[in-house]
């Protein structure tokens, strides 16, 4: 009788190691880095909507940045923003921050305010639709998913590599830049 306890016992321990793994996200970002070169997107002309500005994420070769797809309406993604500008506050301009607005119902004059309304001063795009449709190659479709905040790390040598999803505090950020690509 107490063999078949102990057997039970083990089949239901076996049980519950599995569901955990299967159940509980693990971050696959931190640790394990996976990049590749950035795709065409790195070379298309961009606007910055709070200057006017035309550039292209190559120009910054040599500096990391952190690019973030997002929309004016997601409260994450604003969430998101403050921890960026919190992390600009400790770190100045050693990196570069993109925020890309992917939501194609939303214009310059939107973005410019959001910007401006929470003191953001990084260069803000909206996404041309050939620049979304090379991220989403590169990366997949939850690269326009607002909500998960998605972001994406271009290293020095202009590698690439996204970033787990949800808000990353300036900790973790940092950690990210550390690792590279």
């Amino acid at each position: 009788m107490t063999n078949k306890k102990i057997i039970w016992g083990i089949l239901v321990l076996i049980v519950a190691v599995a569901l955990i793994y299967l159940v509980i996200p693990r971050d696959s970002s931190v640790g394990s880095v996976q990049s590749k070169p950035a795709g065409d997107w790195i070379n298309m002309e961009l606007k910055n909507v709070l200057t006017g500005e035309d550039f292209k994420i190559s120009d910054f070769e040599g500096k990391p940045i952190l690019l973030e797809s997002f929309a004016v309406w997601c409260p994450t993604c604003t969430q998101q923003q403050k921890l960026t500008k919190d992390l600009h506050d400790e770190v100045g301009d050693s990196i570069i921050s993109i925020s890309i607005d992917t939501d194609p119902n939303e214009d310059e004059a939107r973005v410019v305010k959001h910007a401006t309304d929470n003191g953001f001063n990084w260069y803000y795009v909206v996404a041309p639709v050939d620049f979304t449709r090379s991220l989403i190659d590169q990366f997949g479709i939850d690269m326009v998913n607002a909500p998960a905040v998605p972001m994406v790390l271009v290293c020095d040598d202009q590698n690439a590599r996204q970033l787990s999803s949800g808000l990353k505090s300036v900790e973790k950020l940092k950690l990210e830049i550390s690792l590279g690509c």
